[in-house]
């Protein structure tokens, strides 16, 4: 790139600074749609806990509070429970995920059409330059919908943590 090219990207970047993640637990959320889960009729399912290594322990107990204090999660009681799980990055740091695989198989899926591939590269005919974009956090930029959110623990029962 051209040092005036630079210096225009450079402020279209800082022009849009809002929507670009500084952090880890900076994840953006969208205000335009909410998510709801449908798993129609379906029982609820609650795995069993799983153990993690002790040396993780205090790693995990960070990265909840973390998660509470960004809003990302919220204490709640629930008949489901999914268990995280860590996942080794190539750095060798931790990636906190939470294991929906079985909630997966029983949610009724939206079905959206997909553009054809074709006509999306088509879009770009003509142009110089491209960029892609990655969302930090996937999962929780779309909030779920306050009506389907579980409700908050009473004083005497366990936390369990909800993405919110």
């Amino acid at each position: 790139m051209t040092n005036e090219q630079l210096k225009r990207v450079k402020a279209l970047l800082f022009r849009y600074r809002s929507i670009i993640s500084t952090g880890e637990h900076d994840i953006g959320r969208t205000n335009l749609v909410e998510h709801r889960i449908d798993t129609g009729e379906h029982r609820p399912i609650r795995q069993a806990l799983r153990r993690h290594p002790f040396r993780h322990l205090d790693w995990i107990d960070i990265e909840v509070n973390e998660r509470v204090r960004h809003g990302i999660v919220e204490p709640a009681v629930s008949p489901q429970a999914f268990n995280i799980v860590l996942i080794k990055k190539k750095d060798g740091s931790l990636r906190f995920c939470v294991d929906y695989r079985r909630l997966s198989t029983v949610t009724k899926q939206d079905t959206y059409p997909l553009p054809l591939i074709d006509n999306c590269l088509n879009a770009f005919t003509g142009s110089s330059w491209y960029s892609t974009l990655g969302l930090r956090s996937k999962y929780y930029n779309i909030p779920i919908a306050k009506k389907t959110r579980i409700r908050p623990p009473l004083s005497h029962e366990a936390d369990i943590f909800v993405s919110v």
